[in-house]
């Protein structure tokens, strides 16, 4: 990313807000850029008319247009477009409406950081491109699905499956009662021309051929290869010692080529030779008839289609992951975000209430982290939220336990199947963790480091209640702990009040 110059676009008709965003980015980008800046929606279409941009900086309270109608507008002629609203009105619904029609992010004017502008808009081309990679994936693949189904029983075998070892075994399984044969094998190409062979069906009185070796004889690449007919080299490896030792008489063979598509522009290239379908018949001599001889490369085409399905679906699901991952962290710490923190908690709620079993939450709360902010500055507050996200994150070590950014300078830890005893020690380490750190914190009135003020609730779940009453339990819980000095956890009414 470092070589690569950002286009970014600036739609502001305030100059002095243009100015200042523009030294924003000065500031704090690690890398070239282009800012193109205009005042009005019409500009800012016409400007994505002609260029593509990496990002575009949205005002919603244009000359020619305002609210939400500037974001769809512009959407409509540029939807791959990563948008960042950059706004003085603070209004939260407005932000959660302004991200369901398809911004990236959304700040207020007043509150922008160098460091956080960059990072929002870096976050956001990077979530634009997996978007971009999920919907190339989807469409190569719909692509593929819309192929003619030669061979209905083989071809619908094949393509049920995204199981590559299923494939190619029920490939070789139903090819030799097709051809009624001794043998048919697959042998995978490898870049440095050694060819294995990878799976077979035989005959019982047939020696298996699984595993072997088959150096290639030719000075060639596969992936250059263009024109050979199928049974001749080099798709035709088997030297006349490898056919006395299987006792193969006749053999055919077809090519599996793989499209290649670019990464960047989508284009097909040459496609690359996978690997070589090939049936043998041990009996006796066989003459190929030019039916079997077409039938059988349709079903090596047929199987490049499968083994390409199985790669797209692949990068499909590696895509959906990523995105899926991207959509439950906190930006900033890595955690989970407060919307996966929501779903987390009424999943783990219904499934304790459901078994009886107890269910715990920890809040925490950095104690005068404001005077902290206004003392050392946003950067170094941002840098002080890591360091007691990890230092939490080192003492929540149960794979069934989450721990989420709850709010600014909120953190909060679900612990299913705890009780209230294992929760008070596990917030205990987690305020004794975030008090070795050591941070100094001149403005606070209970110490010279930052430390944690911890609330903690537990209940065994009742279906019939909302998990939202043990968030306001621990809440309760964190206000005491507050209203005692701060530096400390208190155990919900619930459970005994108790504190450290």
């Amino acid at each position: 990313m470092n070589e690569t110059v950002l286009q970014v676009l600036l739609v502001e008709d305030n100059p002095a807000d243009a100015t200042l965003i523009r030294k924003l980015i000065d500031r704090g980008a690690r890398c070239a850029y282009q800012l193109v800046a205009v005042e009005t929606l019409a500009e800012a279409v016409a400007a994505v008319t002609r260029e593509t941009f990496s990002t575009i900086l949205l005002d919603l309270t244009l000359p020619d247009s305002c609210g939400l109608d500037t974001l769809r507008r512009l959407k409509a002629v540029a939807p791959n477009a990563p948008i960042i609203i950059l706004t003085g009105i603070d209004d939260e619904d407005l932000a959660v409406a302004a991200l369901r029609d398809g911004a990236q992010d959304y700040s207020l004017k007043g509150h922008i950081q160098a460091e956080t502008l960059v990072r929002s808009m870096r976050y956001a081309i990077e979530r634009q491109q997996i978007l971009q990679q999920l919907q190339r994936s989807e469409a190569a693949l719909q692509q593929q699905l819309l192929r003619e189904r030669l061979l209905s029983e083989v071809t619908d075998c094949i393509h049920r499956s995204f199981d590559l070892a299923e494939i190619l075994q029920t490939t070789v399984d139903k090819v030799r009662l097709m051809f009624t044969c001794d043998r048919v094998l697959v042998q995978r190409c490898a870049d440095d021309g050694r060819v294995t062979v990878v799976v077979e069906s035989h005959h019982p009185d047939c020696d298996p051929a699984i595993g072997w070796h088959i150096g290639n004889p030719y000075p060639l690449i596969f992936s250059d290869l263009d024109g050979f007919p199928t049974d001749s080299p080099p798709f035709d490896l088997w030297s006349e010692d490898l056919c006395r030792i299987f006792n193969v008489r006749s053999r055919l063979t077809a090519p599996i080529w793989i499209d290649n598509c670019s990464s960047k522009k989508g284009n097909v290239s040459k496609p690359k030779l996978w690997g070589i379908l090939s049936v043998h018949h041990c009996q006796s001599q066989r003459l190929w008839q030019t039916m079997e001889r077409d039938l059988f490369e349709q079903i090596a085409h047929q199987l490049a289609i499968a083994i390409r399905q199985v790669q797209l679906y692949q990068t499909l699901e590696a895509a959906n992951q990523e995105l899926q991952r991207l959509a439950s962290l906190d930006g900033l710490t890595q955690l989970a975000n407060r919307r996966h923190f929501n779903t987390c908690l009424d999943r783990e709620w219904r499934r304790c209430a459901r078994g009886h079993r107890p269910l715990s939450l920890i809040l925490c709360d950095i104690d005068f982290f404001k005077a902290y902010n206004d003392r050392y500055g946003h950067l170094a507050g941002d840098e002080c939220l890591q360091e007691v996200a990890r230092a939490i994150h080192s003492v929540i070590k149960r794979s069934s336990d989450v721990v989420a950014r709850y709010g600014g300078e909120e953190f909060a830890a679900i612990l299913p199947e705890t009780e209230a005893t294992a929760a008070f020690y596990l917030a205990e380490s987690i305020r004794e963790q975030v008090a070795t750190l050591r941070i100094p914190h001149a403005r606070s009135a209970v110490s010279s480091v930052v430390t944690l003020s911890v609330g903690i609730a537990t209940r065994v779940p009742n279906p019939q209640i909302d998990s939202a009453t043990i968030v306001a339990e621990a809440d309760i819980a964190l206000y005491d702990a507050k209203a005692r000095g701060r530096n400390c956890v208190v155990l919900g009414e619930r459970q005994g009040n108790s504190a450290h």
